[in-house]
């Protein structure tokens, strides 16, 4: 009956979406760097500064990312410290203005630029189009210059050189805390865990067009358990780089330091020089040496070295169209390593089809202690996407990971049968459609297996803004999971806010499940989550606070957290 009636709760829900505002857009990542991803949609759409992209990734929790940098056709948003890069073609939402809105503000905007006061001239010969008042233009006071036929007419542009340039100076400073407490059951535990740091770049410091970049963090965290404690202090340096050529018109481009690879961010860390050579016909050529850090706070730095090679195409003319393949190669402790292919293309055939794919793949020689000489698919994504119109859309995608045989210690304490045999296979499939001009309905699915079990999940959303008028954006779900260990079907209601520049978060969730595959049997039980966040700007701040409160069947827990970011 409580599974019943939690479907049943849904419906309604989802049900009193209908007719409803919505401006919720789906959106793709076209491009990745070491920090940040370019999605598919900009000005034209009505992007803005400021504003956050929820990103769907394939093997983790949705997180939102803000809008830095925007042009006509996309933007680039800035990934939070803490989250990984997701893979190009990657799903994300924004929260668009409707149509009006952006007619209003382009009309607000209009009537700003005519309001200059100009001295009376001569009328437009030109007719105005019906319904406009022609803009009267004071006469032209300059004269052209006396011309031949072999010079063209408008006057030539120069590009000032970089010595003569000013001195780029951006960056910021954080700190963030996330604090949580549990009390379920016997338990009373208390987790932290946090970062305060900063990064910034300056560009041209040495007259030369370069770029200098910076950053790093102090991690700490803590834990209090009934019978110990502990904590955690360590300083992180993720870059330390300077690099010449970043400009889209240089011939070739060299970075030097610690850095992420702009070209093939997937190998990660590098503490060395990176260089590339960039052709007129789209392609770049280069490569890099040095030492790899592992991914730990300690960054082991001298462990593991080696060099990488690539080449990447791309093609923005015609059609989206960019390919790449990487070569690396690795020692630890001077002993030969990895033998690693990545290889990433996307593709835009049409208007409304968008095709991706990227792979990374183990050479074995033999010498391994694990596996036997092979050529062995690591990871795989295949990604395809359909918008037949711009009210519609369908998203089919394709996930296969499984673990390398290393020497080096990248996956810490994992048993021999799980780099001998473990795999994760996922599929996933969602379409949506705009059912009025506001109103969004989506759905999703997907199916799972590892080398032991296998498992499945669907969701069904409305989205909507602008709810009765007011700014209030809502989203509700009715959801499906079972995993290795659980069944269950779940509600989702959210609601977001906007007053000026503080945007809210009002969330309940309730999750009925079951515990499968224990000995005395299955059990009921239930979880209810509410949520609460509020995010808000003050110049160059930056704030953001949330929280969570689980309870029910065994459960009684909380997480608050907190961000602050300057910019400068």
């Amino acid at each position: 009956m409580t599974l019943a009636r939690t479907i049943c709760t849904g419906v309604c829900v989802l049900c009193c979406a209908v007719g409803a505002h919505a401006g919720i857009t789906e959106v793709r990542v076209i491009s990745v760097t070491p920090r940040s991803v370019f999605i598919d949609e900009g000005t034209a759409a009505g992007v803005r500064v400021g504003m956050e992209v929820t990103l769907y990734p394939v093997t983790r929790a949705p997180f939102q990312a803000v809008v830095i940098n925007v042009s006509r056709s996309s933007a680039r948003a800035e990934v939070p410290l803490g989250f990984n890069i997701p893979a190009v073609g990657t799903r994300g939402e924004i929260d668009l203005p409707d149509l009006e809105e952006r007619v209003q503000e382009s009309g607000d905007e209009k009537e700003e630029s005519e309001e200059v006061v100009v001295e009376a001239g001569p009328p437009a010969p030109a007719s105005p189009a019906p319904g406009r008042t022609p803009v009267e233009h004071p006469p032209w006071t300059r004269k052209g210059e006396e011309r031949t036929g072999d010079q063209p007419l408008l006057a030539p542009a120069f590009q000032i050189r970089p010595e003569d340039r000013a001195i780029r100076f951006d960056g910021k400073i954080f700190t963030r805390l996330q604090y949580s407490k549990d009390l379920g059951g016997q338990r009373n535990s208390v987790f932290y865990v946090g970062s305060t740091g900063s990064e910034f770049e300056i560009e041209n410091l040495f007259g030369n067009a370069g770029i200098l970049r910076f950053e790093g963090r102090l991690l700490y965290r803590g834990v209090d358990l009934t019978d110990r404690n502990e904590t955690d202090r360590r300083i992180r340096i993720d870059e330390v780089s300077y690099s010449i050529g970043e400009q889209e018109y240089a011939p070739y481009r060299v970075q030097v330091g610690r850095f992420y690879s702009r070209a093939v961010p997937e190998i990660g860390l590098i503490d060395g020089v990176e260089s590339e050579i960039r052709m007129e016909n789209g392609v770049s050529i280069g490569g890099a040496v040095g030492a790899y850090p592992v991914p730990f706070p300690e960054e082991t730095v001298f462990d593991d070295y080696g060099f990488h090679i690539y080449a990447r195409y791309e093609n923005f003319e015609e059609r989206y169209i960019t390919a790449s393949i990487a070569y690396q190669k690795t020692w630890h402790d001077g002993k030969a390593d990895r033998d690693l292919i990545i290889g990433r293309a996307s593709i835009r055939p049409g208007g409304t089809l968008w095709l991706n794919t990227s792979f990374k793949a183990d050479i074995y020689t033999g010498d391994d202690e694990i596996k036997d000489k092979s050529i062995d698919l690591t990871e795989l994504y295949i990604q395809a996407s359909m918008n037949p119109t711009s009210n519609t859309g369908v998203n089919l995608s394709y996930f296969r990971f499984t673990w390398p045989d290393l020497i080096r210690d990248e996956f810490r304490n994992l048993p021999i049968e799980l780099i001998r045999d473990g795999k994760i296979d996922r599929f996933s499939g969602s379409a949506w459609v705009r059912v009025t001009r506001n109103l969004r309905l989506s759905g999703r699915a997907n199916y799972w297996e590892d080398q032991n079990t296998d498992g499945n999940g669907a969701e069904i959303a409305a989205d909507w803004s602008s709810l009765f008028g007011a700014p209030v954006s809502l989203h509700t779900a009715l959801f499906y999971t079972r995993g290795a260990s659980t069944e269950g079907t779940g509600v989702r209601v959210q609601a977001r806010p906007r007053v000026g520049r503080f945007y809210g978060l009002l969330g309940y969730e309730h999750f009925i499940y079951s515990q499968v595959g224990l000995v005395t049997g299955s059990e009921d039980l239930t979880r209810q989550t509410l949520r609460v966040g509020l995010d808000w700007r003050a110049g160059r701040w930056r704030y953001s606070l949330n929280g969570d409160y689980r309870f029910g069947d065994r459960e009684n827990n909380y997480v608050l957290g907190l961000f602050a970011e300057y910019r400068f």
